[in-house]
Order: C-alpha cells, then structure tokens, then sequence
C-alpha cells in the first residue's frame, strides 16, 4: 500500500527502503505529520539491515512516500539531521525526520523591496524571483494558483533584507490577508499555490458505525468576543514629548467617522449568549475608514460562535479493496455524523498524522 523510495540528489535513481510487498525489507516505524498551517515532515525508523542504513545525507537525501493503491504521492521532502541509537541489547536503529519541499522557501534571504499597491500576485511573483536567483537550479519555483486578494485601497509593502522567503510570505501575505500555501511538484518542475483555502469537499463521510473510530470534541469559548474594535495605522506625525524624545504612541486610524461615531461593531447574536465582550484587532496597513471597517465586519463575521476542535481516528475506505472514494488529505472538508454526539458538520482536516 506504501512504498517509501529515496534518492541521493534531487536527479539521483531512487532505491527503495520500504515497499508493500511482504517480503521486502520494511522500515521499524514511519509516521507521515501535515497540517495546514506548516511544512509536512514524515520521520522513520530504519534498520542496519537495509542496504541503505549509511545513506542518507542532510538536505541532499530526499525521500518520497507513495500511495500505491492510489498512485498518488503523499509526501516527498529532504532529509534532516539523522540519529543513530544502540539499546542496552545491542540493537542498533537510525532515526531519520524529513521535511517537505516548501522547507526551499527557507533556503533564500529577501532582498529589501518597497511598493505601494494591491497587487499580491506581483508582489509574490518578486519574492519568488529573488529566491529563484539564489538557489540550485531544482529549488526554482514558478507561480501557480493565486487567488487571495488585498483591499482596494493602495496599500503600502516592504521586504525586510533579513528574512527568509518562506518567512517572509508568511509575515507579509498569510498573516496579513489570510491564505494558504503549497509547493507542488510537476513533471516540468514546481510551483507555489497561494490560496484563501487549499481544500476540497471530499465524497468520503466520516460516520459512526461506518469508518468513525473515535472521536473526542473539545469546546473552548475563551476567543469568543461579541463586539470588535478595528484598528488601522498610526498617525504619521510625531510629537515631541520632551527635547531628543519623541512621543511615537500616535493614535491609530478608527471606524468612527464612517460608523456613526462608534468605534465599535457588535454582534447582537454573540451578546445574547456570552454578553458584551470587546475585542480589538489591528490591521497595521489599512488607512482608510471604510476598508478598515469592512475588514472588522468581516471578521466579526466569520467567527465561529464558539470554537470547537475534533480530534478523530477513522478508517481510510479509500484504501481498502473495492471502495470507490476520496482519501484523507489534509485541508479537505468531510461531512462528519455521530448522532450519539449531536454531530452532523462538515469539518475540516487542518492536521493529520498517518
């Protein structure tokens, strides 16, 4: 069912160290981590026995895991620092971890950048050119998929000359406006998805007395707020407190002026069950009031009334023989049904481990 191959170099023939066939040389244990929100990373166990023990090198070892009943590769990555063990027996085993190919954004420094507008994908495209002039020439990456969008507004963004790629797109897009990133590889190379999600709605249920093993629903209202406080930039003056100290706490930019002067925007729904509870949030790049206001309605919004957090063990039907569904994968959505538990949602995988 999986098959994990590695490669020395990113052009070098694969060999295999663990295959579904029953009598290949298998690996101790192997545990594939993603989640939404970070660079997947798989780490393995593997014997003296395998031909490949001795094999593998920092960050130019790579390795790739594969479905083989879906033809589909589930993970591919490099490898990291390994470890090797020897127990009181005299058992010897070698701890390998491996992180995903997103980890190349981490391998280039941002040159500084300034611009003034609202053109994310232009902004991507100069990051991911600075990084493409700085690496080998298999970590060069082209654009893919990009869908988030900025306000209207022109807003202004610059590129700290410290950073790393990955850091930076980090700080500057997702932090900012949202979104999710992917590095996939296809047969002329790889390419970076920049997207508000990367999910699907998957055709495979989780249900009780079907697939659902177990599931455990932790409820914490704790971020729940009923009325938020948007914040935009600061005034762009300066005051002087006392001579050679300036005074740079300026007030920021409020929804006042186009929200018949309240500072606040409220949810009547909220304050019904959990009463007046103020949040603030603050949107550095914003200096127009009705952007910044239409962003808090936004999020005011999009909250979830209370958060709720699933941790659930289900069977994959997709791998067993005959079921013509949807895989697990990390970001889709599955309609998930447990009676007993008053549950009947669709749900989100944001991590998984396999």
């Amino acid at each position: 069912m999986y098959r994990v191959t590695v490669r020395q170099g990113w052009d070098g023939q694969e060999t295999t160290i663990h295959s579904e066939n029953m009598n290949s040389v298998k690996l101790l244990s192997a545990k594939i981590t993603k989640d939404v929100d970070s660079i997947d990373s798989f780490a393995f166990n593997i014997s003296p026995k395998s031909s490949q023990y001795n094999a593998f090198k920092y960050r130019t070892t790579f390795v790739k895991v594969t479905n083989t009943k879906l033809g589909k590769v589930i993970f591919e990555g490099r490898v990291l620092p390994t470890t090797d063990s020897m127990d009181s027996s005299g058992i010897f085993d070698k701890s390998v971890t491996c992180e995903g190919l997103t980890a190349f954004l981490h391998d280039s420094i941002q040159d500084y950048y300034a611009l003034s507008n609202n053109d994310l994908k232009a902004f991507l495209s100069h990051m991911i050119d600075v990084h493409n002039r700085q690496v080998d020439s298999y970590k060069r990456i082209k654009l893919g998929q990009v869908t988030v969008t900025s306000p209207s507004d022109n807003v202004y963004k610059s590129i700290d000359d410290s950073k790393t790629t990955y850091d930076t797109i980090k700080e500057k897009l997702i932090d900012k406006y949202g979104g999710e990133i992917r590095v996939r590889h296809e047969s002329d190379g790889l390419y970076l998805d920049y997207m508000p999600e990367i999910a699907t709605l998957s055709g495979q249920n989780i249900r009780l007395a079907s697939n659902l093993l177990s599931l455990k629903r932790a409820i914490d209202p704790s971020e729940a707020y009923s009325v938020i406080k948007p914040l935009g930039a600061r005034a762009e003056t300066t005051t002087q407190a006392e001579e050679g100290e300036s005074d740079i706490s300026q007030p920021r930019l409020t929804i006042e002026t186009v929200n018949n002067g309240s500072l606040f925007l409220s949810s009547q729904s909220m304050i019904q069950k959990i009463g007046y509870v103020v949040h603030a949030e603050v949107w550095d790049d914003v200096k127009v009031p009705s952007i910044l206001k239409s962003k808090g309605q936004a999020m005011l919004d999009s909250q979830r009334e209370i958060k709720e957090q699933f941790q659930v063990t289900a069977v994959d039907l997709s791998l067993l023989s005959g079921m013509a569904v949807d895989s697990f994968e990390c970001g889709n959505y599955h309609q998930t049904i447990n009676p007993l538990m008053g549950i009947d949602e669709r749900l989100r995988i944001v991590g998984q481990s396999l």
